[in-house]
């Protein structure tokens, strides 16, 4: 039986075509072992691109992500 994250009903997420990772991780209040832990067992969208060595997620994938798990955004 996989573990589950629980999450925030509410997430502020910034308006982008892309979310840099600690910014994320922050809006989630996760850290990063467990944003790792749900790519890997609960369909978290994968990293979209690297800037300055940095993952970035594609802002839609995770708020679609997002929704299917009940929580809602709000933008920032």
């Amino acid at each position: 039986m996989a573990r589950s994250i629980a999450l925030k009903p509410i997430v502020n997420l910034p308006a982008g075509k892309t979310i840099d990772a600690t910014v994320l991780y922050d809006a989630l209040d996760r850290s990063r072992q467990s944003i790792y832990y749900l790519r890997v067992h609960a369909d978290f969208p994968s990293v979209f691109g690297r800037r300055s060595g940095k993952p970035h997620y594609d802002t839609t994938e995770i708020a679609n992500w997002l929704r299917a798990n009940n929580v809602k955004i709000y933008w920032v």
